[in-house]
């Protein structure tokens, strides 16, 4: 979940440039699940495909088919039995909780469980400790 503010770069590089670059990188990522969703054949609703997208986009396809829980639930047409714990398993960087992670992964749940699109804003501190 990219916040508007965050498109601009030290570089100078302008919103309107920043969005398109985006617009671009986020189709190819949006064409990976869908592509891998028709090998399956399992529907999922609109907002869980929304968090999948997220979700890839950040761990890349390879990480979400050869390592991911979460995929053999959803492989298994069990899209209800996807847990925040599926989420929360990716949130380590080298083998670190990253703070920036744990708030992704909670914002992909929201997508995922209730349709939920907006930024959380949310005190990480106990999230750090419950990750570690």
């Amino acid at each position: 979940m990219v916040i508007q503010r965050e498109w601009v770069s030290a570089r100078g590089i302008t919103p309107e440039a920043a969005k398109d670059l985006f617009t671009k990188d986020l189709q190819s990522r949006v064409k990976e699940p869908n592509d891998l969703f028709e090998t399956i054949n399992v529907d999922l609703k609109h907002q869980e495909f929304d968090a999948i997208v997220s979700f890839v986009f950040n761990i890349g396809i390879g990480n979400i088919i050869d390592r991911s829980d979460m995929w053999k639930i959803i492989k298994s047409g069990k899209t209800a039995a996807v847990e925040l714990k599926n989420f929360l398993s990716w949130v380590r960087s080298n083998g670190k909780v990253l703070e920036g992670l744990i708030k992704r992964r909670y914002d992909e749940w929201d997508v995922w469980s209730d349709s939920e699109y907006t930024r959380q804003d949310r005190d990480v501190g106990l999230l750090l400790l419950q990750c570690a």
